[in-house]
């Protein structure tokens, strides 16, 4: 009965992937764009599985080249896949999937190889066996480069590059695929080779731009995947892209996983660096705006400071301190938006105006700021916030030294070590993330543990913000600067301090889950989503980008009670 039972269950999971991959088989015209709509309405198996066999071959290439290990590159292979499916409704450009995958492909692979110069003497000496390494040295450097170059090509020159050497594609098909006209492609393809010849020579890999191509058809033979592997992968990304565990029930590697959670962390650490980049740049710019003195057209330019002073020097008379300069302009209709009174000098207070707009039906019992402060203490990143903030919200400066939220580097130094080398600090960090991604158990990381049970109090007052139907944080600028700075002098560190505060309550809600608290797990992430959106309610581009950000990570919680 035993065997029968066996050989019916063979034969339904044969019977499966034979109906699976005929239904990926009738995809095999449609373009990626059409493949992507579908995916995301129905999370379909086979529309999965035409993805894998369209993009699988150059990806099991990439992640070989870089790893040279069979089973590390299946596992860095399933990772990219896997993220695909999670990512996928962000991807921006649907058109073509390959550029994506072969840069995600590249960057799992760079961290699967990280993590396999880790292993011990006894494991790296047992990769020889099933290691597929080149014997010639070059070919491997050279193949390392070219992912590389492709990597930081622009994408215009990248994916007519992977259609039709990494993919094999023909030129129609490749035309066909990315929308182009055959001239377009072909103009582009000698670019493009030309681009990563010249990125190769400055590596010191010194080859004239044409034998670029040759590289790339040389060192790329086609990916032997198995069916077994585009299945089980296809099974797996849709278990993903809804929310459950492929690993749980033996879809995919717990490696394959792990690369996948951190290929995530790095996504969204990369999109708070870029938020604040451009914040800073919307600030410089919108600091000289605010900041430039109109003048009438009827009217001489002032003489500049040092031109007056100059003078002043000659003439024998004591210097005296720059005033500031009076901005002439004439406030109506035609000139300015802003009919609000000028200050004495004739410059508009915008910082006034936007504390006005903002707290309006806003008290210190309705905002979820207030609390906040409560938590992080009047000090966020060492910054010394002025009076005048805590002014603005109606409540007073918290005391200098209390009890406030401690980072999780300054708790491991009180309690542990003073002094954190670099690598020391990776390992906290890279465990925090870890924790934040997943169900974990106090007995797995004690101190962490320990570092959430010191902060209590202050996760108790943020989930207590969350309940609050407000969020203002006033726009406080910097004073007595000559000429003023702007906006984009307003102190945000509080910002910085709250995405700590939030990302120890996403670890929390996972220790409860992996220790059967489901109940306190929601809670928590729960005052996580509405935290965010409370930041995202900010007055800065700042706050918008990272309170989205927040929001994003608790949703993408990784919870399975089972893998604590």
């Amino acid at each position: 009965m035993e065997r029968a039972s066996v050989a019916t269950t063979k034969s339904r999971q044969f019977l499966q992937t034979l109906v699976r991959g005929m239904a990926a088989e009738a995809f095999v015209g449609q373009s990626d764009r059409e493949l992507v709509a579908r995916f995301l309405a129905c999370h379909d198996e086979a529309v999965f599985e035409a993805f894998v066999r369209r993009h699988g071959p150059m990806v099991y290439r990439v992640c070989w080249r870089v790893l040279q290990h069979s089973q590390d590159a299946e596992d860095a292979f399933q990772a990219t896949f896997l993220l695909l499916a999670k990512k996928l409704r962000s991807v921006r450009k649907r058109e073509s999937l390959a550029s994506w995958l072969h840069g995600v492909a590249h960057r799992v692979a760079l961290k699967a190889r990280s993590q396999a110069a880790n292993r011990s003497a006894h494991e790296r000496n047992g990769r020889a066996a099933n290691s597929i390494l080149p014997e010639d040295v070059t070919w491997r450097e050279l193949s390392t480069a070219l992912d590389a170059g492709l990597a930081h090509l622009p994408e215009k020159w990248r994916l007519p590059l992977i259609h039709c050497y990494l993919e094999g594609r023909t030129q129609d098909e490749a035309a066909a695929q990315l929308g182009w006209s055959k001239s377009t492609l072909l103009r582009r393809l000698d670019e493009a080779r030309a681009a990563l010849g010249r990125r190769l020579t400055r590596k010191g890999i010194v080859w004239p731009a044409a034998v670029s191509a040759l590289l790339l058809s040389d060192c790329v033979a086609p990916a032997a995947l198995s069916s077994k592997l585009i299945g089980v992968t296809a099974e797996a990304a849709v278990y993903v892209a809804t929310g459950k565990s492929a690993l749980a029930i033996g879809l995919t590697s717990a490696k394959a996983v792990a690369l996948m959670e951190g290929a995530l962390q790095v996504m969204f650490f990369a999109k708070i660096k870029m938020a604040a980049i451009v914040v800073l740049a919307l600030g410089l710019i919108s600091g000289l705006a605010t900041s430039a003195v109109p003048i009438s057209a009827n009217q001489e330019p002032a003489p500049s400071r040092v031109a007056q002073n100059s003078t002043k020097q000659e003439s024998g008379k004591q210097t005296e301190k720059p005033k500031k300069p009076k901005a002439r302009f004439t406030i109506s209709k035609e000139t300015t938006r802003v009919t609000d009174a000028p200050d004495p000098d004739g410059y508009i207070d915008y910082e006034a105006i936007l504390n006005e707009r903002l707290r309006e039906g806003v008290t210190a019992e309705n905002n979820a700021n207030v609390l906040l402060f409560q938590a992080i203490g009047p000090h966020p990143q060492k910054v010394n916030m002025p009076g005048t903030y805590f002014h603005l919200m109606g409540i007073l400066a918290p005391p200098d030294k209390g009890d406030y939220f401690v980072d999780v580097l300054t708790h491991h130094r009180n309690v542990l070590n003073p002094e954190l080398t670099n690598d020391k600090i990776k390992e906290i960090k890279d465990r925090l993330e870890r924790a934040a991604s997943r169900p974990w158990k106090a007995k797995k990381y004690p101190h962490l543990a320990g570092w959430l049970t010191a902060n209590e109090r202050q996760l108790a007052l943020a989930t207590q913000a969350a309940q609050r139907s407000r969020y203002y944080s006033p726009m406080v600028t910097k004073k007595g600067e000559v000429p003023p700075p702007g906006l984009v002098s307003a102190l945000r560190p509080g910002v910085y301090s709250c995405t700590e505060l939030i990302q120890a309550l996403i670890a929390r809600a996972m220790l409860h889950l992996g220790e059967g608290r489901a109940d306190a797990a929601w809670k928590d992430l729960a005052a996580c989503h509405r935290l965010g959106r409370h930041l995202a309610t900010g007055p800065t581009l700042l706050e918008g980008v990272v309170g989205v950000t927040l929001e994003t990570a608790a949703m993408d919680a990784y919870l399975v009670p089972n893998q604590a």
